[in-house]
């Protein structure tokens, strides 16, 4: 093995002992609408200590092309979300992508116990948590599930893919998952290798499991940020890292202080410590363009302009706590990674007596396995902090199996080159523990490959692995995201546009980039997967909406400040058509007050009761 072999979900030998026949299993299928779904019970507790049963959600879409020849069986990310949620796209033809990839086979997917339609695990206090220290909600949560959150770990989970299998009659399965259902799925081939065909893991976590110091994702960090600048970052920065290192270096004196504004316009405090400033930047891999913005907004926090980042730190919480408990189970994920993670901490402890073990361990990583960062930032990360007061219910967690004891079948590992939370480097550890494993990085994408690679090259690399065919070794980048500089603070830094001297010229320009911003912000919400009708905060004030489901979108501005001083008002009509026009009014104590229209070529109108007529840039 390449890494500590400490897998929280392998209870391979002992649980085998106890198990009942999964086959004893009932699994009956009926028509919903254009597939078939059902229901499957499976034990709690598969040991018989503890009563109860879970009843597992089933949908199966038959294959594309006559009889079946095989079972694809889809694992989604998490813990906590239900993979027929996530893979369902509710269209014409659903399941339609992965029956392309594997034509001949019919497509299974389930919501794993805990989540979404199978048995779903409710924390309100947890749902409605910031993410980044939900200590006191997590334990409020293990409170609530009582002595049934010990049998929501990985181990039972591939116990009841196993239960599944067997009530299908499907001697092998071809297993394709995605983050989390990268770890479930080599949990699952490790515990039943006789039953694999094929594997597809997007997003790899290595069959180690979590680290709960998060140490493979900082020692990418460096690697990732420099990627994201390439030659873009020039104009603001030499060196992308060790300004994030600087940025940490002064929180430790503590909180960046400032304010956030809301959809609704309103400004609101919020600050910033070095937990979630590592937080905000793994969350970056969900989101290309809050990536390409975070060197820009470390840049501007190093100034004394916090705007940036804090907004940044906003957008990460929403982005990792977004969509309604059946769509992610919280109480799921704390249950899994708090009964599972191998913390520093003696299990069972008194969660008072666990931060000296914790500044222990922590005390004993190199100060350059963590930088830019440092140790203050792990000793009190997201993980630590969830599960440090949680009590555990089960035992610790088991040894993952000996080395050769994955299947010898193919396996494509897709890893995103600016991907932290599952990085290229562990792609390749866990690439190490297969015989015949093939690892492509696709540059220029983060997590979750197969939806967010732009240029469709590991899409057809898939296709290529499911059909037998030679799957390229690299691919090429996209680069359709660059770098954002850091955001003004006065007309003074901003050009004229040509043509317009002066102040007046510089008010165009900060018109210009309050459109720009609001257009990225409005295309990251869009891209993040939330309604088409998006609105959202001007970076210093105001507001903004845009409905993209009207026949003629139009984005409203009211008094959005990108600029300070600098107030935007007005409409822009035809958005992201060769067609767009915009009508602006300018206000504030930092700018000359007047109505802009912008059109394809010309901007005319009047600022500072003076006309003006100048060519777009």
């Amino acid at each position: 093995m390449t890494r500590g072999r400490t897998l929280a979900g392998f209870a391979v030998a002992a649980v085998a002992l106890v198990l009942p026949a999964p086959a004893d299993a009932q699994l009956r299928l009926r028509p919903c609408g254009k597939i078939q779904c059902g229901r499957i019970s499976v034990p709690l507790d598969r040991s018989g200590a503890s009563a109860g049963a879970v009843s597992l959600y089933v949908q199966r879409q038959r294959a594309a092309r006559g009889p079946a020849l095989g079972t694809t069986l889809l694992l989604a990310g998490g813990p906590g979300q239900p993979a027929t949620g996530a893979y369902n796209d509710q269209t014409d033809n659903p399941y339609g992508e992965f029956r392309e990839l594997t034509p001949r086979n019919d497509i299974v997917a389930f919501d794993g116990r805990g989540s979404g339609r199978s048995g779903l695990l409710r924390c309100p206090e947890l749902e409605e948590a910031n993410l980044i220290d939900a200590g006191a909600e997590a334990a409020a949560c293990a409170r609530r599930l009582g002595t049934r959150r010990a049998f929501y770990r990985t181990s039972d989970s591939v116990e009841d893919i196993e239960a599944v299998r067997a009530a299908l009659g499907a001697d092998k399965l071809t297993l394709i998952g995605v983050s989390y259902g990268t770890f479930l799925a080599q949990a699952y081939a490790a515990r039943y290798p006789k039953h694999v065909e094929r594997v597809l893991l997007d997003s790899v976590l290595d069959v180690s499991g979590w680290d709960p110091f998060y140490l493979d994702v900082f020692r990418a960090v460096p690697r990732v940020l420099r990627a994201v600048c390439r030659q873009t970052c020039r104009s603001f920065t030499d060196d992308p890292v060790a300004d994030l290192g600087r940025l940490v270096t002064r929180l430790e004196g503590g909180r960046l202080r400032g304010r956030v504004t809301l959809p609704s316009g309103r400004r609101q405090r919020s600050s910033l410590t070095r937990q979630a400033l590592f937080f905000t930047i793994v969350s970056g891999d969900l989101d290309q363009l809050a990536r390409a913005a975070f060197p820009g907004a470390v840049a501007s926090a190093l100034r004394g302009d916090s705007a940036p980042i804090l907004r940044l730190k906003r957008h990460s919480i929403l982005s990792e706590g977004s969509g309604t408990p059946r769509d992610f189970s919280s109480g799921l994920y704390a249950a899994t990674a708090c009964e599972e993670i191998p913390f520093p901490w003696t299990r069972f402890s008194e969660p008072a007596t666990r931060f000296a073990q914790i500044s222990q361990a922590v005390a004993q990583i190199p100060e350059a396995a963590l930088y830019p960062f440092d140790a203050a930032t792990t000793e009190g990360n997201d993980f630590i902090r969830m599960c440090r007061r949680w009590p555990e219910a089960s035992p610790a967690p088991a040894y993952g199996p000996p080395a050769g004891s994955l299947p010898d079948v193919p396996v494509l590992m897709l890893s995103g080159q600016m991907d932290l939370r599952t990085s290229n480097e562990t792609a390749r550890s866990a690439a190490a523990d297969w015989r015949h494993a093939q690892v492509l990085t696709v540059p220029d994408t983060g997590h979750s490959v197969l939806t967010a690679d732009f240029t469709s090259c590991s899409q057809r690399a898939a296709r290529r692995f499911f059909h037998g065919q030679t799957v390229p070794r690299r691919c090429g980048g996209s680069h359709f995201f660059f770098a954002l500089a850091p955001a003004p603070l006065s007309l003074q830094e901003l050009r004229p546009v040509r043509g317009v001297p002066g102040v007046r010229g510089r008010a165009i320009s900060a018109a210009e980039l309050t459109t720009f911003d609001v257009t990225v912000e409005f295309v990251s919400s869009v891209l993040g997967g939330s309604s088409l009708d998006v609105h959202g905060g001007g970076l210093r004030g105001g507001r903004w909406s845009l409905n993209l489901r009207s026949h003629r979108p139009v984005l409203r501005l009211q008094a959005v400040e990108y600029l300070p001083g600098v107030r935007v008002s007005g409409t822009i009509e035809r958005v992201g058509t060769g067609r767009e026009h915009s009508r602006l009014r300018l206000s504030g104590p930092g700018t000359p007050d007047g109505v802009l229209r912008i059109g394809r070529r010309w901007i005319t109108g009047s600022l500072g009761g003076k006309p003006l007529r100048a060519r777009t840039s």
